[in-house]
Order: C-alpha cells, then sequence, then structure tokens
C-alpha cells in the first residue's frame, strides 16, 4: 500500500477520505466493501468522540484560567 510521500510524488492528493480508505484497507487486509465501510464509519465516530472530548477539556481548562 502506498504512502503518503509515495502518493504525493505521482501527484496524487491524500485526502482525508482517502487516507480513512487506505488505513481500513490496511488493517483489514482482504475484506468486503461493506466490512471497509463499517470500519470508516467506526474510525470517524471515534475521531468525533476524541475530538468532543478535547473540546470539553479545553473548556474547562479555559475556565480554571478565568
Amino acid at each position: 500500500m502506498a504512502e503518503k510521500h509515495e502518493l504525493h510524488e505521482k501527484g496524487l492528493r491524500l485526502t482525508p477520505q482517502r487516507e480513512l480508505v487506505l488505513n481500513a484497507v490496511r488493517e483489514l487486509g482482504h475484506s468486503t466493501p461493506e466490512d471497509i465501510a463499517d470500519a470508516i464509519r467506526q474510525q470517524a465516530n471515534d475521531d468525533k468522540e476524541i475530538a468532543r472530548m478535547q473540546g470539553e477539556q479545553q473548556m474547562v481548562q479555559m475556565k480554571d484560567q478565568m
């Protein structure tokens, strides 16, 4: 599977969506499109949860500094 720099060298862009697909394919290996889509959805949900938690943490830190 191509790495990010290899794609850029070939003039291809690695968008966040493509990166999710590549990561899922790397992780799952030979699997169905449905399995890949499920893995992408799970990763996107995990990323949203992490971002939400980080945002809450920043809000608490800001309140503590006031």
